[in-house]
């Protein structure tokens, strides 16, 4: 990941009380962001969260309250861990735009059209990064920063989402990206098809991503806005 120096206004971080864990989410409306519901593991003994829009949240402190719903039908072992949540805001954020969600099965038509591995997608999110590209555990470090990179497409899984893969050369989404946005249409797009659940062990390479183009996730994120 690199510094984000184009506008995600609508990226934001999910701190839980305590402030010592954190995940990433995006703003789909005034008073609703998307994240992953396995963040709610990591954030124990409370749904209550902050959340900051800022590029360096731990610099400014300026946070907003909210409360962490995970899909209920959440199990990581299952063909579709349904690995999806919400926060609803205390407060809507109206100086920001929210991101768009994506049309229903939109990366599956950009398959049939034989176009989807000419497209650009873009990861963003506050999680770790490497200082060096050989180090193993001792290489990751919290940037506190809003970070985005550029992806390769790899394949679609109707279920687990549509992995994303970079070159192994470069870093790759890392522990506190989870949640995050996966845009399409490259570095400047709001469009959010998917959010980051998973990757490989030291962040070099592989994203695994839960698409927001299914039923499964539409039929979730209807209970708290208006698709239409």
């Amino acid at each position: 990941m690199v510094f984000d120096g184009h506008p995600h206004p609508y990226v934001g971080v999910v701190v839980d009380a305590r402030g010592s864990s954190y995940c990433s989410g995006t703003l789909i409306a005034p008073d609703v962001l998307v994240t992953a519901a396995h963040c709610a593991i990591d954030f124990p003994n409370s749904s209550r969260v902050q959340v900051s829009f800022d590029l360096e949240p731990l610099k400014t402190g300026h946070f907003v309250s909210g409360v962490l719903i995970p899909n209920p039908n959440y199990h990581p072992n299952q063909s579709d861990p349904h690995d999806i949540a919400v926060v609803l805001l205390d407060r809507p954020q109206e100086r920001i735009t929210p991101a768009r969600l994506p049309t229903m099965g939109l990366l599956d038509e950009l398959a049939k059209l034989k176009i989807l591995e000419s497209q650009a997608f873009t990861a963003v999110g506050y999680g770790e990064v490497r200082e060096t590209k050989t180090g193993g555990w001792s290489a990751l470090e919290f940037s506190g920063t809003r970070q985005g990179l550029q992806f390769e497409f790899r394949r679609t899984q109707q279920s687990l989402g549509a992995p994303l893969a970079e070159s192994a050369t470069q870093d790759g989404a890392c522990y506190g990206d989870s949640g995050g946005p996966i845009f399409w249409g490259g570095t400047a797009s709001n469009i959010v098809v998917a959010t980051t659940i998973t990757g490989d062990s030291v962040c070099r390479a592989t994203n695994v991503t839960y698409r927001l183009d299914t039923q499964s996730a539409r039929e979730f994120l209807g209970q708290y806005l208006d698709l239409r």
